[in-house]
């Protein structure tokens, strides 16, 4: 299988060695990876919450149903190589969405 991006493990939260870290460096791996989990979550939790409110009848604001769209594929991104880059381009809908 040939591809443009080297892969990188997925930085999760539990994978994150803190006994072996300064603090400073333990709160930023835990940070970068709880934000790869917010990624995640957001794209698949907001295109839930579309449909449960499409069922309902209930307008959503334009800026949170176009994120929501995005969610995924900009996770996708992020996920792709996962690296802080990766994660600050593929973070966008979120924060359009929560801002």
């Amino acid at each position: 299988m040939s591809g443009t991006n080297i892969t990188l493990p997925i930085p999760w939260p539990w994978t994150v060695p803190l006994a072996r870290l300064s603090p400073d460096m333990a709160v930023r791996k835990l940070l970068v990876s709880l934000f790869f989990l917010a990624t995640g979550l957001f794209g698949v939790v907001s295109l839930a919450w579309l449909a449960v409110q499409g069922l309902r009848r209930r307008p959503l604001p334009p800026v949170f149903v176009g994120a929501a769209c995005l969610g995924l594929p900009y996770a996708h991104y992020a996920f792709s190589r996962a690296d802080i880059i990766h994660l600050a381009h593929g973070i966008f809908p979120m924060v359009c969405a929560t801002g």
